[in-house]
């Protein structure tokens, strides 16, 4: 019977034991720069926050031989502020191929207020058939979300605020315009120009005596940007009144959620004009000791909370019998207990009440 060698198989096994074993020429450099930073988008009802983890890109291995890696590891984790991990809270892995970018992102962060986080970065390259890795960075300092998060789009400039008739008709209330310069681009601090603000906030305050003091601050709202325009603008056409001053502030609101800071306040300013004061104003005596003054409504109503109404004796020196007040919508008052064979006359005047400090908020 002939003998059987089996000196190939052995001899490829034996290769294949070597090409295990093989080590690296020379490891890749490790990382650096490696940084991270939060940011939060609003959906909804709900917060979501994201983690990014950015490094420059490897290009050398650790002799200062020019290298192309194949990929970048990343490990995130959730930690307290001295680096500690979370107890039961699993490590987030990620590999980035190194042609496609140099940061990963870890979404969406649990307890962004309470924990904190920090991240590592190897590299990995393969040469030869022999997969070579760096030493992992040290963990970044870990960083609290909630207060670590990146600022939003600069301040909005060129803020300016005036007043119309709603619909532009005579007698319409009162609508306050904000008008602010568009945000069309900024750029983080950690990455390169983006598109600006998607939307803004904007808040309006009142005053009761043209900004000596401040009444009360209106809820903000928000207004979608228009990026056909260099500016952008709000109404508010709720309660603005004649005989009140009102500035306004903004920021912007990227795509991602990121708010930037509050613009200053503009300047005070109010609707043109006064209160005109009641015309026509007449008083008769239906019956006896009974006085009825009337006036003409006014051709506007926006203004006028109520009119007071002084009750004035003609004989006597002109002797103030009675002052009352009557709604902004009543345009009569009625006395019904004047004095016998007294003549009176009557003065009506067009008031509008200051803001408190619980309304309008």
């Amino acid at each position: 019977m002939a003998k059987v060698h089996r000196r190939g198989t052995a001899q490829r096994a034996k290769q294949a034991s070597k090409r295990t074993h093989r080590k690296c020429r020379s490891a890749p450099s490790v990382p650096t720069n490696v940084a991270v930073t939060f940011h939060k988008r609003d959906i909804t009802s709900r917060v979501i926050w994201k983690g990014r983890v950015t490094w420059d890109p490897v290009t050398t291995d650790i002799a200062g031989r020019d290298l192309e890696p194949d990929a970048y590891m990343v490990q995130f984790r959730a930690c307290d502020a001295s680096g500690v991990p979370v107890e039961d809270v699993d490590l987030w892995r990620e590999m980035v191929r190194a042609n496609e970018d140099t940061r990963a992102v870890f979404s969406p962060l649990p307890r962004p207020k309470l924990w904190y986080y920090q991240a590592r970065v190897a590299v990995f390259h393969r040469h030869a058939g022999v997969r070579c890795f760096s030493a992992w960075t040290d963990w970044t300092t870990p960083e609290q979300p909630a207060t670590g998060a990146l600022p939003g789009p600069a301040a909005p400039d060129g803020l300016a605020l005036t007043f119309d008739r709603v619909e532009g008709v005579k007698g319409n209330g009162w609508r306050a315009k904000a008008v602010w310069n568009e945000t069309p681009t900024w750029t983080p601090v950690d990455g390169d120009t983006v598109e600006g603000a998607e939307t803004y906030a904007v808040q309006l305050r009142v005053s009761n005596n043209g900004g000596s003091t401040v009444a009360n601050k209106r809820s903000p709202i928000r207004v979608d940007a228009d990026p056909s325009s260099p500016t952008a603008f709000a109404h508010f056409g709720t309660n603005i009144r004649l005989r009140r001053h009102y500035s306004f502030r903004v920021r912007a609101i990227d795509i991602f959620g990121r708010q930037g800071a509050w613009s200053d306040w503009s300047a005070w300013s109010a609707p043109v004009g006064t209160l005109a004061p009641p015309e026509n104003v007449t008083v008769s005596n239906p019956v006896p000791r009974r006085i009825v003054v009337r006036w003409d409504p006014p051709s506007d109503l926006t203004d006028i909370d109520y009119y007071l109404v002084d009750i004035i004796r003609t004989g006597g020196g002109g002797t103030l019998v009675e002052r009352g007040r009557t709604a902004g919508t009543k345009y009569v008052y009625d006395v019904p207990k004047a004095d016998r064979g007294v003549n009176h006359r009557a003065r009506v005047k067009s008031v509008s009440t200051p803001i408190s400090l619980d309304e309008e908020s």
